[in-house]
């Protein structure tokens, strides 16, 4: 009988130990990494002016501009804007990404060494994006 009982002591011990350790990991996650996780890598949309010259400042027209935006955690891509500049060599790229993510823009011109910038997306972007200007040098 004795065994019995002390049997069902140490097993009551146990659950209440268990669910005692689980309430203080659980209160921990959700206070630390998850948490911080979830608010640096909220989704921003962006709209990025740029202009892109060649070295004595005069706009470059049809220069091929591609953005890639790589997620820090997945190292993926998960999202590609390519567009071209105009006569005036201005170019404009708009997106959504997540703000944990990094950027690059890379702009391709005949005649041109390739032109390459980027950064990180949450402080780049928000609150005001700024306009880029892409000088590319002769080959």
């Amino acid at each position: 009988m004795r065994r019995k009982r002390w049997f069902l002591l140490i097993s009551l011990v146990t659950v209440i130990c268990l669910a005692i350790v689980t309430v203080i990991v659980l209160y921990l996650l959700s206070n630390m990494s998850f948490r911080m996780v979830y608010q640096d890598c909220a989704g921003v949309a962006f709209n990025l002016p740029g202009h892109v010259v060649d070295a004595s400042g005069q706009p470059i027209e049809a220069a091929a501009i591609r953005l890639t935006v790589l997620m820090k955690s997945l190292g993926d891509e998960n999202l590609i804007v390519e567009t071209h500049s105009d006569a005036q060599g201005d170019f404009q790229v708009s997106g959504y990404a997540f703000a944990c993510a990094f950027f690059t823009i890379e702009v391709n011109a005949s005649g041109y060494q390739t032109g390459t910038i980027g950064g990180d997306v949450w402080q780049t972007l928000p609150p005001e994006p700024r306009e880029f200007v892409i000088t590319l040098e002769f080959e």
